[in-house]
């Protein structure tokens, strides 16, 4: 009868205690992920914005907001991604990383994604790469 009435309660918690770990888990978006994405929902905005309008846009605001979908201009560690436009063809978005200085290795390393215009209906996929390697890649 004890153990019937001690073993409930401690089944109980360890379904709870696996609850939370799994949530946990689920929940928590790395960093570096999360600069990963933001840069590549960006290039989708600006190709959505030459698509539309032949050209690239001059400032990220005038990036188009697509509803239910987090249009933030932050990286992982919420500092705001930077912009290089020439407001003709070309778009260069990049993150100082972890430190948010130039440079840097690991999570400090800076990364870029850039959009070239070429032609209507464009449909390319992003490229994130460390800035400075022409040879792109994901970091």
């Amino acid at each position: 009868m004890i153990a019937k009435r001690l073993l409930a309660p401690a089944i109980g918690a360890l379904v709870m205690a696996t609850s939370c770990q799994s949530y946990r888990i689920i929940d928590t978006i790395p960093p570096v992920d999360g600069t990963n994405s933001a840069l590549d929902f960006t290039f989708v905005r600006i190709q959505f914005f030459w698509n539309e309008h032949g050209r690239v846009p001059s400032r990220p605001d005038e990036l188009p907001e697509l509803k239910g979908r987090n249009c933030s201009m932050k990286d992982g560690w919420g500092h705001e991604l930077n912009w290089d436009s020439d407001g003709i063809s070309r778009v260069t978005v990049w993150s100082f990383g972890r430190d948010g200085k130039p440079g840097g290795t690991g999570e400090d390393a800076d990364v870029e994604v850039v959009f070239l215009g070429k032609q209507k209906g464009q449909d390319d996929f992003p490229t994130i790469r460390r800035r400075g390697d022409a040879a792109g890649g994901t970091p």
